[in-house]
Order: C-alpha cells, then sequence, then structure tokens
C-alpha cells in the first residue's frame, strides 16, 4: 500500500504542476492565489526621467522592492508610450530570462514601435526562485529608447496588469499585483546648436546654425532581394542614416523604415538633423540592419548593376524643413548581419549557414536577409554574392571587429536557380578585419586544415556524400556520409599536422591586403558523384579564410568543430563549374 499511495501523491503532484504550468502560459488563466495580506511591492524606473535631444537615446531600469524579503519565480509588466515621441531600442532582462513565446523581446520591437506596447514577461527556472529583499531595490528589465521628437513623452506603468510572482515557505506561488508603479518621463530638448567663431559685424556670416529646426529627410529606399512587401511583423527595418558635408556630420541610428506593396521603403516618420544647416555639396550613408553602408551623392541616383554605382562629391542640396530624396534606383546591398562591422566575412556566411532551415525568431532576426520569414538558399546566396562587396563604402561610424581573423574571396560565377544576378568574382583574397587571433606567421608551427566545401554544381553529388576524401601537403582525410547543407559540407578536416611553412609562401599579417600559398600547397579531392579536384591554393576559389592561433581556441568561432582549437578555414571551397 506504501509503494501505491506514493505513487498516488507523485501523480497528483504531478498533475498540479502541470494544471499550473498549461494554466499559466495556455489558457491565459491565473493559477496563483492573490496576494497576502500586508505584503506589497512597489515598481520604479530609475532613473524617472531623462532630458534629451531628437534621435538621442535615453535608458531607464525598472526595479521592485517588496516590503517584505520574498523568493521570486516570475514577473509581468505592461507599459504603454506614444510612438510618435519615442521608438523602444533595446530590451535587456536583468532578473531571470524571458519567458519564451510570452514575454517580449528585441525580436519583436517592429510590433512594440507599431503598437506603443510593450508586454515584459520574465521567469526565475530554479526551484526556489530568486531572493529579494525589502531593503534593497532589484533590477528587473532596461529599457533604451530613441527620442524621435522635441516633445515630452511618458512610458506608463500599467500597474493593474502588472504582477510580480513569488513562492511562500509552505509552497504556495502568490500572484501580488503592484501597489504602487512611477512612470518614465522622458523631457524632449532642441539639441545643442554647434559653436561658431565671432565673425566681422561688416561681413556676411556663413550660415552654420540649422534654422527652424535643421533639416527633415523623407528618403524612399530599395533593399536587395527584398522585391515586394514582406508579411506583416516582417515588414520594417532599422537603418541608420549619416549626413556629411566636409566638417558638418550627423547621425540618426536605427531608424525605423517601412515597406510599401512595390518593396520601397520610407521611414515611419521624417528624419530630423537639427545640426545640419542648409545648403548643397552633401552626400548622405545609408546602412540597413543587414546592409552593408552605400555612399549616395545626388538625388534619383542609379545603376545598370546591383552594387556598380559610386561616387565621390556631394551634390545632394538640403533645404530647410522636408527634403524627399528618393534613392530606390539603387539598391542597398545586403550582407553585413547583427552584430554589425562593416565587413562581410566567414561570421556573416556561418550565421546563415548555421540558421539555414530555421523559422523561429532570433533566427529570422539575424539571417533571413530577404524577410522571406525563414533562412534559406536564397539568403544564402545572397551573403555569398555579398563577399564580392566585402566593405561598408564612406567612412565608418563605428569601430569593426571580427574574430577569428578572415581573409575573405568570392566564388566564381555560375548559374543557380536561387543565384542571384550580381555574383562576381574576386581572384585574389583580401583581409577584411583586424581580427583577434594573431598574425599566421612561417614560424614552423602545425596546424589542424579544414574545408567547407562548396558541391553547387556538382550534378552527381547527392545528400549524404558517400566518401569524401581530402589531401593537401602529405596529409589525408577520407569522411563518410558527409552530410550537406544546401550543397555545402561542414568543416572537413583535411590534416592535422600541416606544417605553416609549406602552406604559406610568406608569413601573413592581419594588414596584409593579399595572401600567397606555398607552391606545394596542392589540394586534392575525390567525392562521390563528382569528378576528381586538383589545385594548388593559389589558384583554388573559395568564399573566405580564417584561422586562429591560440591553441585553447578563439571566440567567435561558430562551428562546432572549430571551436576551442588553432585552425586555419578554407570556407565554401568550389569543387565543380569552374
Amino acid at each position: 500500500m506504501k509503494k501505491k499511495l506514493k505513487s498516488k501523491i507523485i501523480i497528483f503532484v504531478l498533475i498540479g504542476l502541470l494544471a499550473f504550468y498549461l494554466g499559466l502560459r495556455f489558457f491565459g488563466v491565473n493559477p496563483f492565489k492573490s496576494k497576502a495580506t500586508g505584503e506589497t511591492v512597489t515598481f520604479d524606473f530609475n532613473p524617472s526621467s531623462a532630458s534629451s535631444g531628437v534621435n538621442q537615446d535615453v535608458s531607464s531600469t525598472i526595479n521592485a522592492k517588496p516590503s517584505l524579503d520574498m523568493n521570486v519565480v516570475g514577473y509581468i509588466l505592461k507599459m504603454s508610450f506614444d510612438k510618435t515621441k519615442l521608438q523602444v531600442k533595446n530590451i535587456e532582462y536583468k532578473l531571470g530570462a524571458v519567458s519564451a513565446d510570452l514575454g517580449q523581446t528585441n525580436a519583436d520591437l517592429a510590433k512594440i514601435n507599431q503598437d506603443g506596447e510593450i508586454r515584459l514577461q520574465g521567469e526565475i527556472s530554479t526551484a526556489t526562485g530568486q531572493l529579494i529583499t525589502s531593503q534593497t531595490t532589484t533590477d528587473l528589465v532596461n529599457l533604451t529608447f530613441t527620442v524621435i521628437s522635441s516633445a515630452s513623452a511618458t512610458v506608463n506603468l500599467n500597474a493593474s496588469e502588472s504582477k510580480l510572482y513569488y513562492l511562500k515557505s509552505d509552497g504556495t506561488i502568490l500572484a501580488n499585483e503592484i501597489t504602487a508603479a512611477s512612470d518614465f518621463s522622458v523631457n524632449g530638448t532642441v539639441n545643442s546648436p554647434i559653436p561658431t567663431a565671432t565673425t566681422n559685424p561688416n561681413e556676411t556670416p556663413e550660415p552654420t546654425n540649422p534654422p527652424n529646426g535643421g533639416v527633415k529627410l523623407n528618403l524612399k529606399l530599395k533593399f536587395q532581394g527584398i522585391l515586394a512587401k514582406p508579411a506583416d511583423g516582417l515588414d520594417k527595418i532599422g537603418v541608420t542614416v549619416t549626413v556629411v558635408k566636409d566638417n558638418n556630420k550627423q547621425t540618426v541610428s536605427n531608424m525605423m523604415f517601412v515597406a510599401n506593396d512595390e518593396g520601397n521603403w520610407t521611414p515611419n516618420t521624417p528624419m530630423v538633423f537639427d545640426q545640419i544647416p542648409p545648403g548643397t555639396g552633401y552626400y548622405i550613408l545609408v546602412k540597413g540592419g543587414k546592409h552593408l553602408q552605400r555612399k549616395i551623392c545626388q538625388n534619383n541616383p542609379s545603376e545598370t548593376y546591383p552594387g556598380t554605382y559610386h561616387c565621390d562629391q556631394g551634390k545632394i542640396t538640403l533645404s530647410a524643413g522636408d527634403n524627399n530624396l528618393d534613392f530606390s534606383g539603387i539598391v542597398l546591398l545586403a550582407g553585413d548581419l547583427p552584430e554589425q562591422d562593416g565587413i562581410v566575412n566567414s561570421y556573416d556566411t556561418s550565421l546563415v549557414r548555421n540558421n539555414l532551415g530555421k523559422t523561429d525568431a532570433d533566427a529570422i532576426r539575424l539571417a533571413d536577409i530577404n524577410l522571406d520569414g525563414i533562412v534559406d538558399t536564397q539568403d544564402y546566396s545572397l551573403i555569398i554574392a555579398a563577399l564580392s562587396i566585402r566593405t561598408d563604402e564612406g567612412e565608418s561610424t563605428e569601430t569593426p571587429t571580427s574574430v577569428p581573423t578572415t581573409v575573405t574571396t568570392t566564388a566564381p560565377t555560375t548559374p543557380e536557380p536561387t543565384a542571384p544576378p550580381d555574383l562576381t568574382i574576386t581572384l585574389n583574397p583580401t583581409i577584411t578585419g583586424p581580427g583577434a587571433s594573431g598574425d599566421l606567421l612561417r614560424d614552423g608551427s602545425t596546424y589542424p586544415v579544414y574545408t567547407s566545401v562548396s558541391f553547387i554544381s556538382c550534378n552527381g553529388v547527392t545528400s549524404p556524400v558517400s566518401s569524401v576524401a581530402l589531401s593537401l601537403l602529405s596529409q589525408s582525410q577520407t569522411h563518410n556520409s558527409a552530410i550537406l547543407t544546401y550543397q555545402a559540407s561542414k568543416p572537413l578536416l583535411i590534416g592535422g599536422t600541416i606544417n605553416v611553412n609549406d602552406f604559406l609562401a610568406q608569413d601573413l599579417h592581419k594588414t596584409d591586403q593579399e595572401v600567397y600559398f606555398g607552391t606545394t600547397a596542392n589540394l586534392a579531392i575525390q567525392a562521390t558523384g563528382m569528378s576528381n579536384y586538383s589545385s594548388n591554393l593559389n589558384d583554388a576559389y573559395f568564399s573566405s579564410m580564417s584561422w586562429c592561433t591560440a591553441s585553447a581556441g578563439c571566440l567567435g568561432v561558430s562551428d562546432p568543430e572549430l571551436q576551442n582549437k588553432r585552425f586555419i578555414h578554407l570556407n565554401l571551397l568550389r569543387v565543380c563549374g569552374l
């Protein structure tokens, strides 16, 4: 009887926990008891107010302070704001983690800024929750807003719909409504004008301070790979715009652009540049959230082939007030994925490759380039094509970083069902970033060398490939049943004791512009379904080369085969259709 009774007790406990979980997550009911008498919680913004100019950011942290010590297991925060005055830029959960599919995150910024409402829900996964005391305030969530109007605005915390869930000593979970809550006030200001030197009163001074609040831009943009309006929820892109002329320069970051039915994009509110005086001779730098920056020197620019428009001297005239500029005759080239560094390299290609076939919010936010709701071969083709461009145009607005060190090339053009028409050829590899793993020196060291083989145009190769045999500098390795992801393999080991002196003809420094392989660095590949491949690496076609000189590995390496080790990697080496 004891065994049966114990089993029944366990079953009832499990049923109770399951009912609690389902009630909370799926049916929207409240499975908790009401708050205990005398126990209160106060929510505050810290700071409670801020002053900021247009297009500048302000941040505040929501914290909680209970009247008694309690073990918190979760919380819900509901807020509203005037979307014509503020836009949410970043959400950071400080206590616990976001409740999956319930709490909003940075992946939901487009919807948040469209609705003017925020719903945050966090949870603590440990059995005992997280202790917060009555003696101190505990940070829950940090919010960053971009100010888009000089008028004052308020972020209102809805106390009646915000809750704090905590665990009592008897195991009961209580839902404690918020008894006091403050709001976050943003006092809009007019940005300070640039000071000017004293002039001769008999001379006519040059206009340096923007009259009537400066200039406003309404841009029309076109993004590579997006031919029509994406589905709701995907039809918004954050864009950074910089206006430049001589010493006059001002940037508006992460401005929300929305799409129309023709696939053209315009800002949801005019961009205010209050430090830019009206005049002529301006050029404009435009960079999308997954795109390379383009320098544009005239209104209504055009190009016959994506990426062929280039300019030097600014010829744009800006007037006080609204300025409508149509840049949709050229496309913003895709490729520089979050977190952006101004470069297209193996980090970006790996980000797409590692998310192929995925439709979850994080994968879409990071790697869905054409905004069709799935990371697929079309996105992969766009990212490979971007390697022919590689870097932002114009001056950088941030310091680029790259880990590990990367050398980038592009594969030769071969017609493919999903390949874009702007795939071009660059024969000589080019260093694209400063790296963080050191120079690759001919010091006699040995490295494991890997290659990700691209079987594009290999009509007889199917996945999994029964056998792939690789050899380089007297080292060889055979891989059986090699799985292909959209006709490309994962990094395959060629050899683990290849001497860098034989591999390279000269030292490869982080600042070099070309790489030269050894005259005996001949690579041979045999694979089921294709003709044998053989080439000296100086004549080989691959999308990028990366390396890590640290024996314990380098940060930022996404391929599991390359993590926690030193390596040399030739990425997407083409073996067919050359």
